[in-house]
């Protein structure tokens, strides 16, 4: 069986035997490098019957399943508005940009009769 722990020889080990470096983490896929916009152009280009899935999707450099998606999603009766709506990875969309306005605006008014 190996010992576990060296025998104390009296001298300091070497630096690189103690302490590593640490890694450095690289990225190895490059997801979500399309924009917004070009997602709206493949998708008009798909429902106005211009063009394919796979066609659009390779025109306006967009996944195509992530287009297959949003189009299932407007056909089965969610808003365009709704399915289109891109939040950041780290928030989560609670509120449309709509119902956020009326929020904000009946807070303001709440606050003033408030205050008054």
């Amino acid at each position: 069986m190996p010992h576990l722990y060296r025998p104390y020889n009296g001298t300091q080990p070497e630096l690189s035997e103690s302490v590593s470096m640490p890694r450095t983490y690289v990225r190895k896929s490059n997801r979500v490098q399309w924009s917004e916009s070009d997602m709206l152009l493949a998708k008009n280009s798909v429902m106005e019957g211009r063009m394919g899935y796979l066609l659009a999707s390779n025109t306006y450099n967009v996944p195509k399943s992530s287009l297959e998606d949003r189009i299932k999603k407007i056909k089965r009766g969610k808003s365009k508005y709704e399915v289109f709506r891109k939040c950041p990875a780290t928030e989560k969309c609670v509120f449309t940009d709509e119902l956020e306005d009326m929020l904000v605006e009946y807070i303001k008014l709440w606050n003033l009769d408030y205050l008054a």
